[in-house]
């Protein structure tokens, strides 16, 4: 790169043959110093040998990609065979004790109701069985086929040595009616009560268990009556947690623990019990409106729900 001159007088041209004169030095200038070059110095580069050693690295570890295998776990429903149209049919013993349509709306009616609770505690522990839509298959599911209702023609007392009495459950599957039996049509329901409490009597059947069995509903109900009385017969004007009085929620005034559950398994089938009333004879409701119950018939609703859906498993598995 050039340098540039520094600042200074300029000095006179020499006349030839005159000596030549020093040149005039301007005393009024500090004199300058010609610029001296200073090379930069090229740094010294040392080369180092360098020996990399590389980390030792574990051996990968090799995840599978195989497809896993899925196991599904099938839950499957019973085949129905029967006609779902018809759970209940009717027979009788001759012409002269036929049956009238009225009381077979009355019993049809009670055996509806039966399947639409049995179909609702049957989908809770089976979400992929259709009994939902179907109700009749949860009914035939438990029952096994059809329960016919027989008119025996005899009265009660010469058939069983009772008095006053409807019909009498044979097994899972029939159901003798007497003719002392008032089956009609009825507001009050009382009619499609008595269905159902036959009805429970037949459960018992369907589930099959031996009555020496501890496992057996009517012996454990026998063994929760003896730790609490009131899970018993009420005596004449108390409930003890029935919804209602003879012929009303019970049907039967046997103080027999196969008596009592049928009538429990009506209550349970209407989800009906003992409420609370107040002092102006009105049920006690809670904060949405649903009755309060008294603790008898919490009692027996508890007991009815903490069983039902294991036997009703039970009954299932006999019949299918």
């Amino acid at each position: 790169m050039g340098l540039a001159a520094c600042g200074g007088a300029e000095t006179g041209t020499p006349t030839p043959g005159a000596p030549i004169l020093p040149p005039q030095v301007d005393p009024t200038q500090e004199p300058t110093a010609s610029p001296t070059w200073i090379p930069t110095p090229i740094p010294t580069v040392v080369v180092a040998e360098i020996t990399v050693t590389p980390e030792c690295t574990a051996e990968p570890t090799v995840t599978s990609t195989a497809t896993p295998t899925v196991i599904l776990i099938v839950d499957p429903q019973p085949t129905i065979t029967h006609d779902l149209n018809d759970i209940v049919k009717f027979d009788q013993i001759s012409d002269s004790f036929t049956w009238t349509d009225a009381e077979k709306k009355v019993v049809k009616e009670g055996a509806r109701r039966v399947a639409l609770k049995l179909a609702g505690v049957i989908k809770i522990a089976h979400p992929s069985w259709d009994v939902d839509q179907f109700p009749n298959k949860a009914f035939l599911m438990v029952y096994g086929a059809q329960v016919e209702f027989f008119k025996t023609g005899q009265s009660c007392e010469k058939a069983t040595t009772y008095k006053d009495c409807w019909g009498k459950t044979i097994n899972s599957n029939k159901i003798n009616v007497f003719t002392d039996s008032e089956i009609k049509d009825s507001a009050s329901e009382i009619s499609y009560h008595w269905t159902v409490h036959e009805l429970g009597h037949a459960f018992i059947d369907a589930v099959g268990k031996e009555s020496t069995d501890p496992t057996n509903p009517i012996k454990i109900l026998e063994t929760a009556i003896k730790e609490n009385k009131h899970l018993g017969r009420p005596p004449e004007g108390s409930l003890w947690g029935f919804a209602g009085s003879f012929s009303a929620w019970q049907n039967s005034t046997v103080d027999s623990a196969a008596e009592v559950f049928a009538d429990m398994y009506t209550g349970w089938v209407y989800n009906k019990w003992e409420v609370k009333i107040d002092e102006n004879d009105n049920p006690v409701t809670d904060g949405n409106g649903n009755p309060v119950l008294t603790t008898d018939g919490q009692n027996r609703a508890s007991f009815m729900n903490k069983h039902m859906s294991d036997w009703i498993e039970v009954a299932i598995k006999n019949e299918n």
